[in-house]
């Protein structure tokens, strides 16, 4: 079993966009598992890819306010209601 590492991933995927190495060639050279690293890579490039920004608020009193806004035209999009320790969410 492969001890956890922690990896700084913006620097991590910045070195794999200037390898010139495909993925799979680059996660064995850095002995990473490809699905993970896909996974990051995706996780990483989501909101500027898509043009939305998630925007969380919580209240002192445990609720919290998840709203995604297009930010490509300027409105809320969905928004997510949540009450800390409740594990009902309305959806707005």
């Amino acid at each position: 079993m492969k001890s956890y590492r922690k990896y700084d991933w913006p620097a991590l995927l910045k070195e794999f966009a200037q390898s010139g190495l495909t993925q799979t060639q680059f996660c064995l050279n850095k002995d990473i598992n490809p699905k993970y690293f896909s996974q990051k890579r995706k996780g990483s490039k989501a909101p500027e890819d898509t043009g939305f920004t998630k925007v969380n608020v919580q209240a002192p009193s445990g609720i919290i306010l998840e709203v995604y806004v297009d930010t490509r035209i300027g409105i809320v999009v969905l928004a997510e209601l949540f009450v800390v320790g409740c594990v009902k969410k309305q959806t707005v």
